[in-house]
């Protein structure tokens, strides 16, 4: 292998690595070892470049690459389609209600996703006083209370009155978040759903199977967690259209 591609495949992977770390600190596990995995994988390349090579040049190597090149492909038109719906917000400030969407916390301590989230969330409030106010997130592993009571307390410690904040604090998944959600809400109420713009379009696409009207509003997204973030959803988007949850 030419030095001068090995040296940026080891870049590559260094950041990789860095990122691993990272996520394995300020996220979970899982992210870690999906990125950490990913890390392997370009290491392995810069090493043994000669003897996937070789393979790559075989029959069966070719197929590989096929199926390769067409993975990728989709995955990166899913990528852009989800970005571009996503980050293209059409709230109006007019919804009866607000729906922030739950994300991992560690013990107590909100991610920075969520707490992106929360923060375009107060930004809405703002503009939209009379909106309900609902935060919506269970209690899942590493997670010393429900993601919605984490969500109550820092909204509280922003300055919104306490009697505003209706509390879901059952759902474990983007599909229940908007099932339970929907329960405090009438049918034909227009919500706003805020949350990362590579989630929107799922988010939304759940709010209207509960009958509800949805706007969209994105929030900032944690870097370190964009890659696997939109694979997941990529596949959980996948999900939707074949069980429509």
């Amino acid at each position: 292998m030419p030095t001068k591609l090995k040296k940026i495949l080891i870049f590559i992977g260094a950041l990789c690595a860095l990122d691993t770390l990272i996520l394995a600190v300020t996220a979970n596990l899982f992210k870690a070892v999906v990125m950490g995995a990913l890390t392997c994988v370009i290491f392995g390349f810069a090493f043994f470049r000669d003897k996937i090579m070789a393979f790559l040049n075989s029959k069966w190597g070719k197929v590989a690459i096929s199926v390769i090149i067409f993975g990728i492909i989709c995955l990166v038109t899913g990528v852009i389609s989800l970005h571009i719906y996503g980050t293209n917000d059409n709230v109006t400030y007019h919804e009866d209600a607000v729906i922030i969407l739950g994300a991992g916390i560690k013990g107590e301590r909100l991610s920075l996703t969520l707490k992106y989230r929360l923060d375009k969330g107060l930004e809405y409030i703002a503009l939209n006083p009379n909106a309900k106010i609902i935060v919506t997130g269970g209690k899942g592993p590493g997670e010393s209370i429900t993601e919605a009571e984490a969500m109550r307390r820092y909204l509280v410690s922003q300055g919104i009155e306490n009697d505003r904040i209706i509390i879901e604090d059952k759902a474990t998944s983007t599909y229940e978040n908007l099932m339970y959600s929907s329960e405090f809400l009438s049918e034909g109420d227009e919500v706003v759903i805020v949350t990362d713009g590579f989630h929107i379009f799922r988010g939304v696409s759940m709010a209207k199977k509960f009958g509800l009207e949805a706007t969209h509003l994105h929030s900032k997204s944690y870097i370190p967690q964009l890659p696997l973030n939109f694979v997941r959803e990529l596949a959980a988007v996948m999900k939707m259209f074949v069980l429509g949850r």
